[in-house]
């Protein structure tokens, strides 16, 4: 017996980095509804991330900002917590919903007369309070420190302010 036989039906959120994956949802003969991708003939729930990204940053930006770090989830094909030195090695899926939120957050940094360079852009490779914590250890340690911490997931985020209260920073005084 599969898995199939006793569902109903399948909610499948964000696009599944195996192929063989979405090629077997597009066989099942059940109910599909795709959270931020798309499958042929299955409803889908959506919102244009590369917007709400841009957004989300604009808004941040309205107080002054100089120091900027982005926690990018999966950005890269590799499975470590790192800093994304080379825009050349982010991943080819630039359709992913991790590239378009980068690509939100830099046009915001890049339309309030900011930049960012990749020493300030960590890959994080999995939504986990592990990784984020590393993450947020070495930017934190960083100097010039980074004033606004851009999170690609709440879980990163949750990481990320714990991190910074444990060295006894002050949300949003210190860091936001």
């Amino acid at each position: 017996l599969d898995i199939v036989d006793f569902v109903d039906g399948f909610i499948c959120y964000g696009n599944p980095r195996n192929s063989n994956i979405v090629e077997h949802l597009a066989q099942i003969n059940k109910k599909i509804v795709t959270v931020d991708f798309d499958l042929a003939d299955c409803a889908s729930v959506n919102i244009d991330n590369q917007q709400a990204a841009f957004d989300l940053t604009n808004q941040s930006l309205k107080i002054p900002t100089e120091h900027i770090a982005i926690f990018g989830l999966r950005l890269i094909e590799q499975d470590l917590v790192c800093r994304v030195y080379d825009q050349n090695q982010l991943n080819a899926e630039k359709n992913s919903i991790a590239h378009k939120r980068l690509s939100g957050y830099l046009r915001a940094i890049s339309q309030h007369g900011l930049a960012i360079n990749g020493e300030r852009i960590w890959n994080i490779p999995e939504s986990s309070s592990e990784f984020a914590t590393m993450a947020a250890k070495e930017a934190l340690s960083c100097s010039p420190r980074p004033e606004l911490i851009i999170c690609m997931s709440d879980v990163i985020a949750i990481a990320t302010i714990r991190q910074a209260q444990a060295q006894g920073l002050k949300i949003p005084e210190d860091i936001r």
